[in-house]
């Protein structure tokens, strides 16, 4: 017998009768927002249901510990009691469960407990502990676990190291931690994560190199190995389905390699604060027309503008090139009709031959060497920072046109004349 009401938006108390349908192998009563269980109705289901296959209550208010009983029905395929309020600690003792698959228990909550210990003879795929109180060190019989494809333990309060172990996992999709230290295993041998699509290993301490194997992943996706302690040079990808890179936050030098430049379906690529160095030339980005979000911020970085390039990045819409070493000045108009934010302070730009861009929401210009008249945005802005410059001459009331705005800055440069600004801009910009 089977009992799905998932997602039917009822609510209140959920009938106690519910635990006499002992019959049933699969309830799934998941996504109904306000749906609670009477005091001990939870307990009386485990204990009567004793013929569960699938048990999926996520979302619904249990508010109980983890009953033990649970981890008794050798029958158990698949257990989702995310967002339901438990508390407690999860059983220490080894998990006999051969049949499970799934194990999701994912939420802000005070459940807590060591890494589920599993016994060899398991069939686990996925396991999301993220957002729980989990703690302690990882052992080494996660290395049990060869059938896992999705693990992810974010936001827990693990520490200490990856366990070599982790080299078992061979069918492994989705890997996200955090909190760790050390160095990240690698594959004994060359077909080792070779499954890997989503890598999601930002904020640990992980130091050393970015493990090569990394670059040789056939169906990578994402990589996030941002806010660690990575030294050396990024390395080149030997594939290109990547669609995510995140490696900000590390100590990293050297150049953007070429290959990255050639991740046709990459949206957003944040590679801020390191020690990149080179020549940026703008015609590198030609072949990223799916980029919506690119940050170089906080590295040092030269750019060349290529004089096609403005046609390049047509879908690209926050644009963080600020704390660099780029001069002169700018032709590079990408995102005509889509960028959104652009940040380009703490530079050496010198000029602007035009601020064409139609949807632009922040512009942030401050800290450059910018001369003569103030440049006038678009009036879709509502933040502009021209501050600690070197523009002249008078303010020109165009810039009182620009009815959006709430944010102006045109401190520490050598204006003259008079500011003509109208009052009722006044009553709803902030001005510096």
């Amino acid at each position: 017998m089977h009992l799905n009401l998932s997602y039917s938006g009822f609510s209140g108390l959920i009938s106690p009768e519910i635990s006499h349908l002992s019959k049933l192998v699969s309830l799934d009563l998941s996504r109904n927002r306000g749906a609670e269980f009477a005091r001990d109705g939870f307990d009386s289901l485990v204990q009567n249901l004793t013929k569960l296959q699938k048990l999926h209550l996520s979302g619904i208010s249990i508010s109980s510990v983890f009953p033990n009983s649970l981890l008794n029905r050798s029958s158990l395929i698949s257990l989702d009691l995310s967002l339901c309020g438990l508390h407690g600690r999860f059983p220490d003792n080894d998990i006999h469960l051969p049949k499970l698959e799934l194990l999701s228990l994912w939420e802000k909550s005070n459940l807590n407990g060591n890494f589920p210990r599993f016994s060899e003879n398991n069939s686990l795929i996925n396991m999301d502990l993220s957002f729980t109180n989990f703690s302690g060190e990882l052992p080494a019989s996660m290395g049990n676990l060869k059938s896992l494809q999705t693990l992810d333990i974010s936001d827990c309060q693990f520490f200490g190291s990856i366990p070599t172990s982790l080299e078992n996992l061979n069918q492994i999709t989705s890997l996200s931690l955090d909190a760790l230290e050390g160095a990240i295993p690698s594959p004994e041998n060359e077909n080792g994560f070779s499954s890997l699509s989503f890598v999601r290993l930002g904020y640990n301490l992980f130091n050393g190199t970015i493990p090569s194997w990394l670059y040789t992943l056939p169906s990578l996706v994402e990589l996030d190995l941002s806010h660690n302690k990575f030294i050396g040079h990024i390395g080149e990808f030997q594939f290109y389905s990547l669609e995510k890179i995140d490696l900000s936050m590390n100590e990293l030098h050297g150049s953007i390699p070429t290959s990255i430049f050639e991740l046709v379906n990459l949206s957003p690529l944040k590679l801020f604060s390191n020690n990149l160095s080179g020549v940026l030339e703008t015609s590198k980005f030609e072949k990223l027309i799916n980029l919506t979000y690119l940050d170089l911020s906080n590295n040092m970085l030269l750019l060349t503008m290529f004089v096609h390039s403005n046609s390049m990045l047509p879908n690209i819409q926050i644009l963080d090139l600020s704390h660099n070493n780029i001069s002169g000045i700018l032709s590079w108009n990408v995102g005509k009709d889509t960028l959104r934010y652009l940040n380009l302070s703490y530079n050496l730009i010198s000029g602007f031959e035009m601020l064409p861009w139609s949807s632009m929401e922040i512009l942030d210009l401050h800290s450059n060497l910018l001369q003569g008249p103030l440049p006038t945005p678009l009036n879709s802005n509502f933040f502009f920072s021209v501050s600690h410059n070197k523009l002249s001459g008078e303010i020109a009331p165009l810039i009182c046109k620009a009815s959006s705005m709430s944010v102006l800055d045109l401190s520490s440069n050598n204006f003259g004349g008079m500011l003509l600004i109208v009052w009722e801009i006044l009553a709803r910009i902030s001005l510096f």
